[in-house]
């Protein structure tokens, strides 16, 4: 009987802590509504950037590259898609979204080497830099290849490097690069 009447206790205990956060819970969600949906209202109220009048582009390019003494040569194309428009990232306004990938490979960068911590890339550029987007007339001309790490351990946190010491490290050397052009794109 005792221990009927002590899962009985149990049960209605956590029924009871259950229907006392229900309010708080109901609380929060009403809360949260205005500012969701004022922020939904305000997204569909900005104006939207003009959009591009070429959509799509392919760029060919060949990296050469040395690593631990042998040299190896990609050749490839970079695709560049438009994708969009969505919010900017301090939500202050919409931007135009690019999809960009590698061919061959449909990667955004060219895969170099790996070993147990980390993976290591050749960035070959960016959709906006290609497709000639506005927002990215900052962007380094001629276009340099940059070089980055990942992380591919599960468990541990690996620091990333500089794209200096991953070479040095990885006995990573750029030997050429060639790029296409972006094209002249207009946005309406």
């Amino acid at each position: 009987m005792r221990k009927r009447t002590k899962i009985f206790l149990v049960i209605v205990g956590r029924i009871f802590a259950i229907v006392i956060h229900i309010p708080i819970i109901v609380g929060i969600i009403l809360l949260c509504c205005p500012l969701l949906l004022f922020n939904v209202i305000k997204w569909f109220e900005l104006p939207n950037p003009p959009e591009p009048v070429i959509t799509y582009g392919e760029f060919p390019f060949e990296l050469v590259y040395e690593i631990n003494g042998e040299t190896v040569t990609v050749n490839d194309v970079y695709i560049c898609e438009y994708d969009g428009i969505s919010l900017t990232s301090d939500l202050g306004g919409k931007e135009r979204d690019w999809k960009g990938y590698i061919k061959g490979t449909g990667e955004h960068a060219v895969f170099l080497t790996e070993d147990e911590e980390r993976a290591i890339y050749c960035f070959v550029g960016d959709a906006e830099f290609y497709m000639n987007d506005e927002k990215w007339h900052t962007e380094e001309r001629p276009l340099k290849p940059r070089i980055y790490d990942i992380n591919i351990s599960p468990n541990i946190y690996i620091p990333m490097y500089p794209a200096e010491e991953l070479m040095e490290r990885y006995d990573i050397k750029i030997i050429s690069w060639e790029f296409s052009d972006p094209v002249e794109n207009t946005f309406r």
